[in-house]
C-alpha cells in the first residue's frame, strides 16, 4: 500500500518531469518552480515572469472507493492469505502563477495524456482518469499584485491492495454426544 507522503511526492516528480526539469538536481531553480502548495513560505512572491507550479493532493470520496474486491488463495500448507483490493479515487490540484501560466498550464496538460506520465505513474498502480479540464486564466491578489493563476484539478485511480494471512485450521477434534452412544470424530 502507497503512504500519502509516497503519494505526494510521486506527484511532485511527476510534476518535475512533464515540467522538464530534474527532480534531483537539487541546484536548478526548478526546486524554487516547483513546490508544494499550503506550505510555510510557499506564496509566490517571486518574480511575477517565474511560472510558479503548486501542488497538492487529496482522497477523493467517490462510490468506487467504497468497493472492496477479495480473493482467497492458499499461501502454504498452514497459512492462507486474503488479498482485498480497492481502487482509490485521488484529486492531484495543481496551481500555475506567472506571466507564461497559461502557457506552461496547457502544455502540463498536454503531458498529463503522454506515455512519459503514465509510464511513470504505472511503476505505482496509479491511472489517469482522462477527463482533464481544459485550463482558465484568472487572476488573484497577491500582495497589491494581480498574478495570472490557473488551477487545474485531475483525477486518477490508485489500485490498493492488502493482504491478510491466516493460519490454516489442520485438525479439529469433534464430539459427539448422542443417547445411545459417544462418538469422536
Amino acid at each position: 500500500m502507497i503512504k500519502y507522503q509516497e503519494l505526494l511526492d510521486k506527484f511532485v516528480e511527476l510534476t518535475f518531469l512533464l515540467r522538464g526539469y530534474d527532480y534531483n538536481d537539487v541546484n536548478t531553480d526548478a526546486q524554487n518552480l516547483i513546490r508544494l502548495a499550503y506550505r510555510a513560505g510557499s506564496q509566490p512572491f517571486q518574480k511575477i515572469t517565474e511560472g510558479v507550479s503548486y501542488i497538492w493532493v487529496n482522497y477523493a470520496d467517490t462510490s468506487s472507493n467504497k468497493q472492496v474486491i477479495s480473493e482467497t488463495r492458499i499461501y502454504s500448507e498452514t497459512e492462507v492469505v486474503i488479498t482485498k483490493k480497492q481502487l482509490r479515487t485521488i484529486d492531484v490540484h495543481w496551481t500555475f502563477y506567472g506571466q507564461e501560466a497559461q502557457d506552461i498550464a496547457y502544455e502540463f496538460r498536454q503531458r498529463l495524456l503522454s506515455y512519459k506520465a503514465k509510464d511513470f505513474l504505472d511503476t505505482s498502480d496509479i491511472k489517469l482518469i482522462t477527463l482533464i479540464p481544459e485550463v482558465i486564466l484568472l487572476y488573484e491578489e497577491i500582495n497589491n499584485i494581480w498574478w495570472p493563476k490557473i488551477d487545474i484539478i485531475v483525477q486518477y485511480y490508485l489500485v490498493t491492495t492488502f493482504d491478510e494471512i491466516i493460519p490454516i485450521l489442520n485438525a479439529v477434534n469433534i464430539e459427539l454426544d448422542t443417547e445411545k452412544e459417544k462418538i469422536t470424530l
